[in-house]
C-alpha cells in the first residue's frame, strides 16, 4: 500500500494561501460561472456554505454551487470519489482512512472545529452510572453514530489515558436521534451524540456529558471539504474560489449564529428553537495542519490507517 506521503500544498490543495486569505470575497469580472456540485450531510457545521449560496458570495466569486443533501459523510466520499460530485463535506477520520488505503482525497477548507470550552460532540452515560475510570469501560457497550469515526477513537483515547484498556469496550451504532434512549434504557454504558440531540439530552437531567473529544484534542479538525486531487489539480481557480468563499462566509456566521439560526433549521428541517439554545458548531476558516495533526495520530494509535504522516 502507497504510503500517505505529500507536500502541504497538495494536501491543503493550495487553501491555505491566498485562497483563504481574504475574509471578503472579491467581485469577479463578468463571466459566465463554473458550475460546482457539492454535497455534504445536513448538520450544523454546513452553514457557511448555506449562509454563502444564499448570500451570493459563491457567485462572486464566479461559482455556481449546486448543494445537494446526502444520508452521511460515508456516502459523501463515496460520491465524490465516484465523480457524482465535485465537492463534498466528511469527516476528517474517514478521509484519512480512505487516503490511506489510496482514494486520492484532498482538503481543500475546513468544517467543524471542536474545541473543549464549548463542546458540540461526546458521549453521554446516565446520571445512575458507576463510571469514573477507563477501566469501567472494558467488557461494556458503548455505542457511537458511526464505526471508525471520530466518537470510537476519541472513547478509546479517554479509556487509555484514565487506567483502562481501549481494546476491551465494545461498540455498536446508534444514530444520535436514538442515543439518549438508548443510555436511559441501560442498553449502552455510554452514548456518542452531537446537538443538537445532546443539547436535547442533557436538558432531560437524566445523562451528564462525558467530554471523551479531550482526550484527542482541546481542539481539532472534525470535518472538512474535500475533492479529489485529480479535480484538484486540474481546476485550481474552482479550488481557491470554494475555499475562499467558504472563508469569508464562516468569518461572519461564526460571529452570527443567531442570525443564521432560522436559514439552518429551514435548510436542515430541525426544530428553530434546538438551534436558537443550542451550542453552534464553530468552523474553520483556515486549513491548519496543527488541527488536522491529532486526528491523524489517534487514527494512526488505534490502527484506522496503517501509515503515520505529517500534515504539515
Amino acid at each position: 500500500m502507497k504510503v500517505w506521503n505529500v507536500s502541504r500544498s497538495r494536501f491543503l490543495a493550495g487553501a491555505g494561501g491566498a485562497a483563504v486569505a481574504a475574509v471578503v470575497a472579491t467581485k469577479r469580472p463578468a463571466q459566465a460561472a463554473t458550475a460546482v456540485a457539492v454535497a455534504a450531510s445536513p448538520a450544523d457545521d454546513l452553514t457557511p456554505v448555506v449562509y454563502a449560496l444564499q448570500s451570493g458570495l459563491f457567485e462572486r466569486n464566479g461559482l455556481d454551487v449546486h448543494l445537494d443533501k446526502l444520508p452521511s459523510g460515508s456516502a459523501v466520499a463515496a460520491a465524490v470519489a465516484s465523480g457524482a460530485y465535485t465537492i463534498g463535506k466528511s469527516s476528517l477520520t474517514g478521509l484519512l482512512t480512505a487516503r490511506d488505503k489510496g482514494i486520492p482525497f484532498t482538503l481543500i477548507a475546513p468544517a467543524a472545529i471542536y474545541e473543549s470550552a464549548t463542546a458540540v460532540g461526546g458521549f453521554i452515560v446516565g446520571n445512575d452510572s458507576t463510571v469514573r475510570a477507563g477501566h469501567d469501560f472494558e467488557n461494556r457497550v458503548a455505542s457511537v453514530a458511526a464505526f471508525g469515526d471520530i466518537g470510537q477513537l476519541s472513547l478509546q483515547a479517554w479509556i487509555a489515558k484514565h487506567n483502562g484498556n481501549p481494546t476491551a469496550v465494545k461498540f455498536i451504532e446508534v444514530p444520535n436521534a436514538a442515543a439518549l434512549a438508548a443510555v436511559q434504557e441501560h442498553r449502552v454504558i455510554a452514548a456518542e451524540v452531537a446537538d443538537p440531540f445532546l443539547t436535547a439530552a442533557i436538558s432531560t437531567h437524566t445523562v451528564h456529558q462525558l467530554k471523551t473529544y479531550d482526550a484527542v484534542a482541546s481542539r481539532f479538525a472534525i470535518t472538512a471539504w474535500f475533492t479529489t486531487q485529480t479535480y484538484a489539480d486540474q481546476h485550481p481557480d474552482v479550488v481557491h474560489a470554494f475555499a475562499r468563499s467558504v472563508a469569508a462566509a464562516s468569518t461572519y456566521t461564526n460571529a452570527h449564529h443567531d442570525a443564521t439560526a432560522s436559514m439552518m433549521a429551514a435548510y436542515t428541517g430541525q426544530d428553530v428553537s434546538l438551534l436558537e439554545h443550542m451550542t453552534r458548531t464553530l468552523t474553520g476558516v483556515t486549513l491548519d495542519p496543527a488541527l488536522i495533526q491529532p486526528v491523524i495520530d489517534a487514527c494512526f494509535a488505534y490502527k484506522l490507517i496503517a501509515h503515520p504522516l505529517m500534515a504539515s
